[in-house]
């Protein structure tokens, strides 16, 4: 299978970005953060209650989808801390990458 969709992650100290990008084409298919209201409250709290929310909905969009196979786009950001558990949270739900 090739892979023609990315998952591109800019993160900030509070929060998380995370856009879906179809690449043949160049498009946005949809975009994620822990900004809105139900997972922010959790973001408060504990920070990774709301990274496995955010994977959990990406997830399930993916799998709408029928995506299987993505491009894990982490862009300058180390592969450590909130990015390192997001990545082995979709890894754990099925995603190759």
């Amino acid at each position: 299978m090739k892979r023609n969709i990315k998952l591109k992650i800019h993160k900030s100290n509070k929060y998380l970005y995370i856009i879906l990008i179809n690449c043949y084409n160049n498009k946005i298919i949809t975009s994620y953060t822990n900004l809105n209201k139900e997972i922010k409250i959790l973001n408060n709290k504990l920070k990774l209650n709301s990274i496995f929310l955010l994977s959990k909905k990406i997830f399930k969009d993916l799998l709408k989808r029928k995506i299987k196979i993505i491009i894990f786009d982490r862009n300058k950001f180390k592969y450590h801390g909130k990015i390192k558990f997001l990545s082995n949270l979709l890894r754990k739900f099925g995603l190759i990458f």
